[in-house]
C-alpha cells in the first residue's frame, strides 16, 4: 500500500470553509496534510484516527503570536499556510475545542481582514502606476535620444524589454495576470454575498462549483509557473545584463530572507538559514562570474570600439532581453589635431526582428530632420542656448539638466536607423570643418556589420 498520494486542492481564500471539509474528509479516510504546492495537496498515510483539520485566515506578526498561543492551548497547532491561510491540525490525542464558534462574527471578520488586503494590494499597484505616470508623463524623449540616455522610442515601456530577461517576462505576463485578477474580484464579491446571505438565514454557505474549482487551479497554477519562471530569469540577468547590480542582488537576498520569515512554522531554522545560504551563494557567484560570462557570451551587439581612432572606451550599459538587445556607452576619439578629441556618447538598440523594430520605434519625431547625403540618417535642429522647463515629472526635471548640459558646448546629435538597428549618437567638441558624411562614416561602418 502507498504511503503518500497528491490530490488536487485548489480553493481560493474565500472558500476556505469548503477547503477546509475537504481536508476533514481526507483526514476521515487515514490521509493527513503534508504540504501544499500550488493547486495540489501531498498526503501521508496515518493511523491517527482523531485528527481534524481548521483553517483561519492570517494575521498580523503582533496578533498572530497571541492567535497562535490561543490556538494551541485549544488543541491545534498549524502545518501549513496556503495563500493567505494558516491550516491547522489538531494535536495527537487531544479534543480540540472550536476556535471560531459565531458564524456571523466569523463571516464579518473574514470580510474585514481580506477586504482590507486587497485594499491595500490594490493600493499599492495604484501608486506604482501613478509613481510611473508621474516620472515619465513629460520626458521629451527625443532630447533625451539626443543625450544618449535612451534610444528614442514611442514607448520608454517598450524600450526597457531590451534591458532585462525579468523584466521582460513580467510585462508579458502582466496581461494574463492583470486577466486573472480581473476574473478573481467578481467572483471573490460573489461567494461574499453568497456567505452572507447563508448566514443571516442561518445556514451553511454553497458550496464551490466544480468549474470554478477548475478555474481557479488553473489560473493558480499558471501565476506560480509565470512568476517562477520570471523568477528563475533573475540568474542571467545577473549573469549577462548590466541592468542588474550588487544593489539588486542585495535586495533579491533581503526580498527572499523576508518571503521565508512567512514559510512554515514546521521548517527549523536550520533547514531555513541552508535556504537562505543557498541563495546568498547564487547571487554573489553570479555577480563574481558576469564579467567572464558576459565576454565569452557577447550577444547581439559586440564588444569593442566603435571607432579605430578611440584611446578611451567605456561601455556603461550591456544587456540582451527576448525581444532585442540594449547598449549605451561613450568614447574619446583623437581627430589628429593636437589636444583635440571628440567625446563620442552613443546608446544602441537591436531588436530580434524587423516587425519588432517597426513596432517598438514608431514614427520618426518632428524635431528629426534627415539628411538628405545619408539613408537611414537624420539630425536634430540646433540647441536652445536657453531652454525653457516646462515639465512637472522627476524625468521632466532630469531631460532639462539635460538639455542646459548640451547647449554649453558645441555638439551634433544624430539617430541612425538601418534594418533592426537604431543608434542614437551624440559627437561634443566636433572641429570646425568636420562633415557629417565625415563624423559618422566609422559609425555607419559598425553598423553594417550588426547587419
Amino acid at each position: 500500500m502507498k504511503t503518500t498520494c497528491w490530490k488536487y486542492f485548489s480553493f481560493l481564500n474565500i472558500d476556505y470553509k469548503h477547503a477546509q471539509d475537504r481536508l476533514n474528509q481526507w483526514a476521515a479516510e487515514g490521509w493527513e496534510l503534508v504540504e501544499v504546492i500550488g493547486p495540489f495537496a501531498r498526503l501521508r498515510w496515518t493511523e491517527r484516527t482523531d485528527l481534524t483539520y481548521f483553517l483561519d485566515w492570517t494575521s498580523g506578526s503582533e496578533e498572530l503570536r497571541d492567535y497562535a498561543q490561543l490556538v494551541s492551548d485549544a488543541g491545534w497547532e498549524r502545518v501549513e499556510r496556503m495563500g493567505y491561510l494558516n491550516i491547522y491540525a489538531s494535536k495527537p490525542g487531544s479534543h480540540p475545542r472550536p476556535i471560531q464558534t459565531d458564524p456571523e462574527l466569523e463571516f464579518k471578520r473574514f470580510r474585514t481582514k481580506a477586504l482590507r488586503h486587497m485594499l491595500i494590494s490594490v493600493g499599492a499597484v495604484l501608486a506604482v502606476v501613478l509613481f510611473c505616470l508621474f516620472t515619465f508623463s513629460d520626458i521629451d524623449t527625443t532630447h533625451s535620444l539626443l543625450s544618449s540616455s535612451m534610444v528614442y522610442n514611442s514607448s520608454f515601456l517598450v524600450s526597457s524589454l531590451t534591458h532585462s530577461l525579468t523584466l521582460s517576462a513580467v510585462l508579458l505576463f502582466l496581461p494574463f495576470w492583470g486577466l486573472g485578477c480581473a476574473v478573481y474580484f467578481p467572483y471573490f464579491f460573489y461567494r461574499l454575498r453568497l456567505w452572507g446571505n447563508a448566514v443571516r438565514a442561518g445556514e451553511a454557505p454553497p458550496p464551490p462549483k466544480r468549474w470554478a474549482l477548475r478555474a481557479g487551479g488553473l489560473l493558480r497554477a499558471a501565476g506560480i509557473l509565470s512568476t517562477s519562471f520570471a523568477a528563475l530569469l533573475l540568474i542571467p540577468d545577473y549573469l549577462l545584463n548590466d541592468a542588474f547590480n550588487w544593489g539588486v542582488c542585495v535586495g533579491g537576498f533581503i526580498g527572499c530572507y523576508l518571503q521565508f520569515q512567512r514559510c512554515n512554522e514546521n521548517i527549523t531554522r536550520r533547514r531555513h538559514s541552508l535556504r537562505l545560504s543557498v541563495i546568498f551563494l547564487i547571487l554573489v557567484a553570479c555577480g563574481l562570474l558576469h564579467n567572464p560570462v558576459r565576454e565569452r557570451f557577447p550577444g547581439r551587439i559586440p564588444f569593442g570600439p566603435i571607432h579605430s581612432q578611440s584611446d578611451h572606451v567605456d561601455l556603461e550599459m550591456h544587456c540582451d532581453a527576448f525581444l532585442g538587445s540594449y547598449a549605451r556607452g561613450h568614447e574619446r576619439v583623437e581627430t589628429g589635431i593636437e589636444g583635440q578629441s571628440i567625446s563620442f556618447h552613443y546608446t544602441v538598440q537591436e531588436w530580434v526582428s524587423p516587425a519588432a523594430a517597426q513596432w517598438a520605434v514608431g514614427d520618426i519625431p518632428e524635431t528629426l530632420y534627415p539628411l538628405e547625403e545619408l539613408e537611414g540618417v537624420w539630425r536634430s535642429f540646433e540647441w536652445d542656448t536657453d531652454p525653457e522647463f516646462t515639465g512637472v515629472s522627476l524625468m521632466g526635471i532630469s531631460d532639462h539638466a539635460r538639455k542646459l548640459e548640451l547647449a554649453k558646448c558645441p555638439n551634433r546629435c544624430f539617430y541612425l536607423r538601418r534594418g533592426t538597428t537604431q543608434v542614437a549618437a551624440t559627437y561634443f567638441y566636433v572641429p570646425e570643418g568636420m562633415t557629417d558624411e565625415e563624423l559618422l562614416a566609422p559609425l555607419l561602418d559598425w553598423m553594417e556589420g550588426l547587419e
